[in-house]
């Protein structure tokens, strides 16, 4: 998996930036979705400003919990 970005915890959430071929952005923020539906649910909305950019899910592995997202650059 790349690493598209780099993030800083900030209460429930994260702030940071991402940066790809497609998108170069400060001040995304992953804010901790607190009425998740159901086990499948993201744990986290990713927003640039108002604008939704995709959703994430935290994944635990041997080596602990990651965090991955997914956003749509087409």
């Amino acid at each position: 998996m790349a690493n598209i970005g780099s993030f800083k915890k900030v209460g429930e959430g994260f702030e940071g930036e991402i940066v790809t071929l497609a998108l170069q952005a400060r001040n995304v923020r992953l804010v901790a979705e607190t009425n998740r539906a159901n086990d499948n649910a993201p744990n986290y909305r990713v927003y640039l400003g108002r604008v939704e950019l995709g959703a994430a899910w935290t994944l635990f592995f041997f080596r602990g919990p990651i965090t991955a997202w997914r956003y749509d650059n087409g």
